[in-house]
């Protein structure tokens, strides 16, 4: 028999723990322990049952996303076995340690992974650095941000260089990188709808600066045109990959920079890429209207988890929405803000992952004050945010949610939104863009226009 234990302390502290209680120590037989080294490929886990491993060859490329563990083969060369109890205790002990142990030996403790929404560094946020000073608002958003071993955020606003006019009020100054960096963030999505308002030079300005800050980038493609390629991340032995998309068509198939819009085959491809080399993968959504989230991006969601991400989070309409979780994995739907005075509140993610995935997940809600600041809030703030979710979570467990929620959408106020950002839109970018915009069109693009204009 074989079983898959922790550099062998396992069977020393079962046979010593075994023998050391009975009369019958000395008459143990002997056992030879012949270990082999294997690696635990992501490629023969089952996604959605991370004890479920395989033992693949010792050839296989060593620590990119595998967990290497030992395999212990256990031979009775008395052939003694069966008629000694202490021994057969040993072996029931190590046939149980077969099914459920997995020991990674590049780390023992779990990475705590938060998981924000749209950062914003402008307007009262950059007031409030003026005049309470950059420390005094630093401590406040660290305090939000809590003890954890990476976060990550959406980078909402590009920096604008001082050779580049402005088309709009939603810029960011060249500091706001740094400023970021600050709270303590490791990675942040750029794959966002305002990131091409004010043209190519401000998109390039943004990327150096946010990358010289010492942040990760993810959800933006490269001048060459490409889409934008997933990154993984290493912490502790954990890797972790992360992957940004953006509903938005200002800022999918361009030229150079480009976002992706999310498709079920788009995620399958990332995440099929990403399944060998990490423990855990995040998906980043830029898009969807604030509370209960369309259908579509319900589906994106199951896709996303059922081909092995651990978290999947939606940001955009600067509001909490609900959440729910699909196999062992978990999917948020409006994480709204951590900073900026377009939201009133926010919510964070958190996810313990090892080397065999997620162990533990939680969430924590937040309001935003007048400065566009995060703040805990008193009680009857939280019980009201808990009711917010708890409201919508009732709704996405319905069996009848697609059709509930198109029968629901003429009476929020999804057309006057929807409308407004296309004003918008057409202010900034005019016409003959926005008209070479509609070859993006989604299947679901064109249903929400339907149901936006005929009110069924």
């Amino acid at each position: 028999m074989s079983a898959v234990l922790p550099l062998g302390h396992a069977v020393r502290h079962a046979r010593n723990n075994y023998s050391s209680q009975s009369s019958h120590a000395a008459t143990l037989p002997k056992l030879t322990y012949v270990a082999t080294i294997g690696i635990a490929s992501p490629k023969s886990r089952d996604p959605r049952n991370p004890n479920r491993n395989g033992i693949v060859s010792p050839k296989s490329e060593f620590g990119i996303g595998a967990s290497p563990e030992l395999e212990f083969q256990v031979f009775d060369t008395d052939r003694r076995l069966g008629q000694n109890p202490e021994a057969v205790a040993i072996k029931t002990f190590i046939s149980q340690l077969s099914r459920s142990v997995r020991c990674p030996m590049k780390s023992s403790d779990p990475v705590r992974i938060s998981l924000f929404g749209d950062i914003m560094i402008h307007g009262r946020v950059l007031e409030a650095i003026s005049s309470r000073g950059r420390r005094s608002v630093i401590d406040q958003v660290r305090g939000i941000i809590g003890d954890t071993d990476l976060a990550i955020g959406n980078f909402e606003l590009p920096i604008c260089p001082d050779a580049v006019t402005p088309k709009n009020m939603l810029f960011s100054p060249p500091e706001a990188a740094e400023i970021v960096s600050d709270f303590g963030f490791d990675a942040v999505s750029l794959a966002t709808n305002h990131m091409w308002d004010h043209g190519r030079e401000t998109v390039e300005n943004t990327l150096a600066l946010v990358k010289s800050s010492g942040l990760e980038v993810f959800g933006l493609g490269d001048k060459t045109g490409s889409l934008p390629r997933p990154i993984v991340i290493n912490k502790a032995g954990v890797r972790i990959g992360l992957v940004g998309y953006a509903t938005a068509s200002t800022i999918t198939k361009l030229r150079c920079y480009t976002g992706a819009a999310p498709s079920r085959r788009l995620i399958q491809e990332d995440c099929s890429g990403l399944r060998e080399k990490c423990n855990a993968i995040v998906i980043s959504v830029h898009g969807g209207s604030g509370g209960c989230p369309e259908p579509e991006l319900r589906k994106w969601a199951r896709t996303a988890l059922d081909n092995g991400a651990v978290a999947y989070v939606v940001h955009h309409a600067h509001r909490i929405s609900g959440f729910e979780e699909i196999g062992d994995g978990v999917a948020a739907y409006g994480l709204g803000n951590l900073t900026g005075q377009s939201g009133r509140h926010g919510m964070c993610i958190r996810l313990d992952v090892d080397g065999g995935g997620v162990s533990d997940w939680s969430y924590e809600l937040f309001g935003i004050d007048q400065w566009g600041l995060p703040v805990p809030g008193d009680q009857n703030q939280r019980e009201e945010l808990e009711q917010i979710v708890s409201r919508i979570n009732s709704i996405l467990a319905r069996d009848d949610y697609e059709s509930y929620y198109w029968r629901m959408l003429p009476d929020t106020d999804r057309r006057s939104n929807s409308f407004r950002s296309l004003r918008r839109d057409l202010k900034t970018h005019g016409w003959r863009i926005m008209l070479s915009r509609f070859r993006r069109l989604r299947p679901h693009h064109l249903r929400l226009m339907w149901h936006l204009l005929t009110k069924r």
